[in-house]
């Protein structure tokens, strides 16, 4: 992997990292009272997916998962979709990607100000590759990054609010 693809993609699970901690893993307390381990587990993996000619980058925890009320609330108050709108899951999954977007209410050293995820997008979009994010309450989020072989980083892309449907 060149060095530039590096610095965008350590930056990208930098951001995935501190989203586990501070949105996906619960307190001890709330682990146990779910069944689960008390301590919570972050899964990095990579892959070389030759037949599909790109390289596989995924991050997975075993936290309280998506909730996609508070996704879709944050997305209304950014005025990036309106209460009427009829979103799949899948929809409001990728409106975590969105700038603004936090369902923290509170800001914190780590996460509150809605740049982490539209950074890891950016980074990922800079390299041509994609984002697939899956999530079942309780059990965790997973967050699969495909980035082609070929991509050189230099075609940089413009978002805009339309793309967020196009962010896996």
């Amino acid at each position: 992997v060149e060095k530039g693809w590096l610095d965008r993609l350590s930056s990208a699970m930098v951001h995935l990292i501190r989203n586990a901690i501070d949105h996906g893993i619960e307190s001890k307390e709330s682990r146990v009272s779910k069944g689960k381990t008390p301590e919570g587990n972050i899964l990095i993996s990579y892959q070389n997916l030759i037949e599909e000619n790109c390289f596989q980058l995924t991050l997975e925890d075993d936290g309280r998962g998506v909730n996609a009320d508070k996704i879709k609330a944050a997305a209304i108050q950014r005025g990036l979709v309106t209460i009427e709108d009829e979103l799949s899951f899948e929809n409001i999954l990728n409106l975590m990607f969105a700038p603004g977007v936090t369902t923290n209410e509170q800001v914190s050293e780590y996460s509150g100000r809605g740049v982490g995820m539209d950074a890891v997008w950016h980074s990922v979009n800079e390299l041509g590759g994609t984002i697939h994010v899956d999530s079942e309450r309780n059990h965790g989020l997973k967050v699969i990054i495909q980035i082609p072989y070929h991509s050189t980083g230099d075609d940089e892309k413009e978002a805009t609010n339309e793309d967020i449907d196009s962010r896996r």
